[in-house]
């Protein structure tokens, strides 16, 4: 509304799961996830109003004449809150990398199995007969190029990607998946960041550090 304050002092309240050993991010867990939780990071892609796969976190895409490998250009304007650096490729490979570990016991590994997202060797991964470093998501010629493979055509694939966010790679090793139910570790490349965590009560600010292509999203 025309009197509403300036965004840099609006800030999103809610209550419910709130305590500690509650996931906030939508790549930590789907069915415990928090208010929120797909709004600390950009996802590869989005759905448009019109339901059209559009542009995220990656800028462009294109698939190989052998119909399994896929190549993402990222856009390099989405800055980490903390300053370590934009969101990258490696940030992605340790998402899909913690999504299909099987000591994570992530709830919505299926989606990107076989018959859904066709990810090479998720499947194999996640039931731990082969290793993460095997799994079809990896970098590519540079901290901006993304490479996934699938295990058969997926022409549908970029579509699938606007339902999760990724995780910051560095915080993601230094503190666990749930750095962001903690103010002091929270980070985020997407439009809001956790401001307070409490077992009644959260609270998320917009990011004023987020890239302008992060502006749409607000």
């Amino acid at each position: 509304p025309a009197d509403a304050a300036p965004a840099e002092f609006q800030v999103w309240v809610g209550s419910g799961k709130g305590d500690p050993g509650t996931f906030a991010d939508i790549s930590a867990s789907v069915y415990n996830r928090s208010g929120l939780g797909d709004m600390y990071g950009v996802p590869l892609t989005r759905l448009n109003k019109d339901w059209v796969t559009s542009p995220g976190g990656a800028k462009s895409w294109k698939v190989g004449e052998d119909g399994v490998t896929w190549t993402f250009t990222l856009n390099d304007g989405f800055p980490w809150s903390d300053g370590s650096g934009n969101l990258n490729a490696d940030d992605f490979v340790a998402t899909f990398q913690h999504m299909a570990n099987p000591k994570t016991g992530y709830d919505f590994a299926w989606y990107y199995s076989k018959g859904s997202g066709n990810i090479l060797n998720y499947d194999e991964i996640v039931a731990g007969t082969k290793p993460l470093e095997e799994l079809g998501v990896k970098k590519g010629a540079n901290d901006y190029e993304l490479i996934i493979q699938t295990s058969e055509a997926t022409p549908y694939l970029p579509s699938l990607f606007g339902f999760y966010m990724p995780l910051n790679g560095k915080q993601l090793a230094a503190v666990g998946p749930q750095y962001n139910t903690d103010p002091k570790t929270a980070v985020s490349s997407g439009p809001f960041i956790v401001t307070e965590w409490t077992p009644t009560r959260m609270a998320a600010k917009i990011n004023t550090k987020a890239g302008k292509e992060v502006m749409p999203l607000l």
